[in-house]
């Protein structure tokens, strides 16, 4: 009875919010570092050089707070939890700081055993 329950966060699914911030992110960072932006931008009458500048910032910003979240979740706290270290490092990297919340909400992952045994 040492095998762990089944539980449905521990699916490689990346549902609900963090499936929209991961949306959001991919398209901040396409835009910021696409090669049509520039064209784009400049057909809609936007100085591409200024905007693409101020953009690229938060979209650097949001990858390094998904790497973080993905180091924190498969290194620190999953394991911790008994849960998988790679599904948690993977739901962190395209969760972020989202991701890191989710897990800490969640408790222990227990074996069938403990489980019935309660």
């Amino acid at each position: 009875m040492g095998e762990l329950k089944k539980d449905p966060y521990e699916v490689l699914a990346v549902e609900g919010e963090l499936r929209v911030y991961s949306i959001i992110v991919a398209i901040i960072i396409a835009v910021a570092f696409g090669n049509a932006t520039p064209t784009a931008l400049t057909m809609i009458g936007i100085d591409s050089d200024g905007a693409l500048d101020v953009l690229k910032i938060p979209s650097l910003a949001l990858a390094a707070a998904g790497l973080g979240s993905a180091v924190a979740n498969g290194v620190a706290l999953a394991p911790g939890k008994k849960r998988s270290s790679f599904i948690w490092f993977l739901k962190g990297l395209f969760g972020g700081p989202l991701a890191v919340r989710q897990l800490r909400e969640l408790d222990d992952l227990k074996t069938i055993g403990e489980a019935e045994g309660q």
